[in-house]
């Protein structure tokens, strides 16, 4: 119940503002741009939700700044940090191919994208929430894995206009 609130509002967003304007540019790109969009509310369910619920609680905790010490877990042999490190580079992937074959941007811009797209996630995982930190490794991680996926869809693109 407490992650209903905020894909209610997520429902609201898309229904309101982004389906008229998908369906405005045809099929394809209301079938993309909705994969898309649905693809970045999973990206926010795993990462920031609930927010809903926690914004009475906003700014009644201490802020927790980002721990800017590169892969420190993996260099502290954490158990799990390797597994981190390939789930942050996996969820930005389809963020890059996105970028590539839906919105036609460069992979300068697509490394920008999700530079932002990461760094404003973590920094408000500990804003809206206690149990969550920031960390500079997803960031890293995460843009590696969107400019990843870039050079992945330009791969697939290629190859398939060679046959």
């Amino acid at each position: 119940m407490t992650y209903f609130q905020d894909c209610l509002i997520l429902t609201f967003i898309y229904s309101l503002f982004l389906f008229p304007r998908f369906r405005a540019q045809g099929r394809k790109a209301l079938l993309y741009k909705t994969g898309f969009f649905l693809y970045v509310g999973f990206v926010l369910y795993h990462t920031l939700f609930p927010v809903w619920n926690n914004l009475p609680d906003l700014f009644s905790h201490a802020y927790r700044p980002m721990n800017l010490d590169p892969f420190v877990d993996i260099i502290e042999g954490h158990s799990n940090a390797l597994q981190e490190v390939v789930l942050n580079i996996l969820i930005t992937l389809p963020f890059g191919a996105a970028m590539n074959r839906i919105y036609g941007k460069g992979p300068g811009e697509c490394i920008l994208l999700t530079l932002i797209f990461s760094l404003s996630i973590e920094l408000l995982q500990p804003l809206i929430s206690t149990s969550r930190i920031s960390d500079i490794t997803d960031v890293i991680t995460n843009t590696l894995g969107g400019a990843a996926g870039w050079y992945l869809a330009e791969l697939l693109t290629r190859q398939r206009f060679r046959r």
